[in-house]
């Protein structure tokens, strides 16, 4: 048959365009995930540096906080969070005036 050499031409000729098509196809998936990839863990290295200071703020905040109470216990100053009687209620160690109520 004459026309099967042609038949057999087109279909590797097409077998190749197709296989070009899927390795462009790869080399562009690769170069794509390769940009999602450095996105990524650059977005992650800022957050991770973020959430750092976020914490060392925090720790310097509550460091500062316990400060403040050291320094209002020698000053007198009841706690409000301890008995939520105010200043110097006098209720801090029973509990009362703190919005408890027996059970």
């Amino acid at each position: 048959m004459p026309g099967c050499e042609k038949n057999k031409g087109s279909i590797l000729a097409r077998a190749v365009q197709f296989i070009t098509q899927l390795k462009e196809n790869e080399t562009q998936n690769i170069e794509k995930w390769t940009l999602e990839k450095l996105l990524t863990e650059q977005a992650i290295a800022e957050l991770s540096s973020s959430c750092d200071k976020m914490k060392a703020e925090c720790q310097r905040a509550w460091h500062e906080c316990e400060q403040w109470k050291k320094a209002a216990q020698k000053a007198g100053v009841a706690s409000v969070a301890a008995g939520g009687g105010g200043e110097g209620s006098g209720d801090e160690k029973s509990g009362a005036g703190n919005g408890e109520e027996g059970d």
